[in-house]
């Protein structure tokens, strides 16, 4: 199987797909100009992932920023990955960012799917 990866710009973030370990990584900054253009090449590789996932799939998230747009494209990347039997979200979030948080609070009830969420430590 292969690996997808995207490097972290300064309007995206990084974004790692291993399909031979069953594991998704998203960090960093997401505000790019069009989510869905920028998402689209890991949507498809999860469409054909989901057919036939690892035993177990793991997605970690510890974004720092998101914009409207990829709201709404991270909603559509969970319910393509929520019809995976053996899947856990984990969401890392600064401890100072309320809003990241509720963020992921967000996405796990209107997935009817449980988030595990990690508090990082800030350093200042």
């Amino acid at each position: 199987m292969e690996i997808f990866k995207l490097e972290r710009t300064s309007r995206t973030p990084f974004v790692l797909m291993d399909s031979a370990k069953g594991l998704i990584e998203i960090k960093g900054i997401s505000i790019p100009n069009n989510s869905y253009d920028f998402f689209m090449p890991l949507f498809e590789r999860i469409d054909s992932y989901v057919a036939a996932p690892a035993g177990k799939t793991v997605v970690n998230l510890e974004l720092e920023y998101l914009n409207t747009s990829t709201s709404k494209a991270l909603l559509e990347m969970f319910k393509k990955l929520a019809v995976i039997a053996n899947i856990e979200f984990n969401w890392h979030y600064d401890g100072d960012d309320e809003e990241m948080l509720e963020f992921g609070r967000n996405y796990e009830s209107l997935l009817d799917c449980s988030f595990n969420f990690y508090e990082l430590s800030s350093v200042k």
